[in-house]
C-alpha cells in the first residue's frame, strides 16, 4: 500500500509493519481528508498535534491479513480521489 500511495503523490512511510503512516503536514487537511475517507468507507486514524508535530499530521493506515486485494485496490481508488481534491493541478501533496 505504501508504494501505491507514494505513486499517487502521498508521503507514505513503510517501516516493515502493518501500519503505514501517510504524512500530509497540515492538521486541517488531515481532518478534512479523514472525514472524506470515512464517508467513502475507508477507515484511517487521523494524527495531529499534540500527538505529533504539526508537520507530521496525516493518517495512520493499517492493514490486516484478511484484507482482500480488492479491498486494497478500492482504498487506493478512494485515496486517488482525495489526492486530486487536495492538490492544485500539477502540484505534489
Amino acid at each position: 500500500m505504501a508504494t501505491g500511495l507514494a505513486r499517487q503523490g502521498y508521503q507514505a512511510e513503510y517501516h516493515g509493519t502493518a501500519i503505514v503512516p501517510v504524512i500530509l503536514g497540515n492538521p486541517t487537511v488531515a481532518h478534512a481528508g479523514y472525514l472524506r475517507l470515512m464517508r467513502s468507507g475507508v477507515y484511517v486514524n487521523p494524527v495531529a498535534p499534540p500527538a505529533v508535530p504539526e508537520e507530521r499530521s496525516g493518517f495512520r493506515t493499517s492493514y490486516l491479513a484478511d484484507h482482500r486485494q480488492s479491498d486494497l485496490d478500492r482504498a487506493l481508488h478512494v485515496f486517488a480521489g482525495l489526492a486530486e481534491d487536495l492538490t492544485p493541478q500539477g502540484a505534489a501533496l
